[in-house]
């Protein structure tokens, strides 16, 4: 019988490996696929099992960042409703002032025609749709007015990541690691100082307003370039006595005012960036205990498949060794 049982094998082993590109595949489908039949519910249990483990392990990685989201949110929160009141003086004493109606500051206005686009986004992913919303505004402003020439700042690293293919040409520079720490007035005057050596005669701020922890709204504001601003000095000072000279004085408060739009609008999109992570790490949270309970479902009813295919078999055994 061993000597029938070789002969077999090397004329399976010979027909297969005829059949087949090599025969050291052939061998090898030898050796794996007859252990699948026999052991097919415990591998799929074992396959479930790991699957679950790593599940849990996922779920236990979201849960985690969620709670970290919502500690965040808290101090983002405050440091942004504290930035608001500043926000709203600066502009209702800009407000007030009608704009320049004289052709004197119609020329300073236009230097050169462009059109920036300063967009505040994240360097972080998994908060949902914050970056994309951004991404979408921004190539929305880029596709009107196609004659005029557009230009590009990026506050987050995800929007320079998504236009630098399409956009790239636009970019006059990008900020990145902001959003680590919460943001502060430095770096706000320190962006306004770039901002301020690039010509462009409009400016469109997009970023992402805090309503509530589980909502937000993309904005978008014009924001009045220096020069255009300086020329409303005329009717400025028809309301406003000054000490000094009064350009110094009125440069310094469009430099203040441009600073506090976008320090506030920086504090706006971190707040809305945790918020977000919050929610999405709560439904991925809850997905996962989802599928944990599917799966837990199947592999129980596939281990007891198996008990019973088990049971079936000893029962067969005995009733066989019985009537023998």
């Amino acid at each position: 019988r061993h000597a029938l049982w070789i002969s077999c094998s090397k004329t399976m082993l010979g027909i297969v490996g005829r059949n087949s590109l090599q025969g050291s595949r052939a061998l090898a489908l030898t050796r794996v696929v007859p252990q699948v039949p026999d052991r097919g519910m415990a591998a799929n249990a074992k396959v479930l099992k790991a699957r679950l483990k790593t599940i849990g392990s996922i779920k236990r990685i979201t849960s985690t960042m969620k709670m970290v989201a919502a500690s965040k949110l808290r101090g983002f929160q405050t440091r942004m409703e504290q930035s608001r009141p500043l926000q709203q003086s600066i502009a209702s004493v800009f407000d007030r002032i009608p704009e320049a109606e004289v052709a004197e500051g119609a020329a300073a206005a236009k230097p050169d025609g462009a059109h920036l686009i300063i967009g505040m986004a994240s360097d972080r992913g998994l908060c949902g749709g914050i970056n994309s919303s951004i991404v979408k505004a921004i190539r929305r402003i880029t596709k009107d007015n196609v004659e005029v020439e557009k230009k590009i700042v990026t506050v987050g690293d995800k929007p320079r990541t998504a236009l630098t293919r399409t956009h790239g040409k636009m970019f006059q520079f990008s900020v990145n690691e902001v959003s680590k720490a919460p943001p502060t007035f430095l770096v706000a005057a320190l962006l306004a100082e770039e901002l301020n050596q690039i010509e462009y005669a409009s400016c469109t701020l997009v970023y992402n307003k805090f309503i509530s922890a589980i909502a937000y709204e993309t904005t978008e504001i014009e924001m009045g370039t220096p020069a255009g601003l300086l020329a409303r000095l005329p009717k400025f000072g028809e309301q406003y006595e000054f000490e000094g000279d009064e350009t110094n004085i009125m440069s310094d408060l469009i430099q203040m005012r441009i600073a506090v739009q976008l320090f506030n609008s920086m504090l706006e999109s971190a707040t809305c960036e945790q918020s977000a992570r919050m929610a999405a790490m709560d439904g991925a949270s809850k997905n996962c205990g989802e599928m944990i309970d599917k799966l837990t479902t199947v592999m129980n009813r596939a281990r007891q498949a198996a008990i019973t295919t088990e049971l079936c078999e000893i029962v067969a055994g005995a009733e066989a060794i019985a009537a023998s």
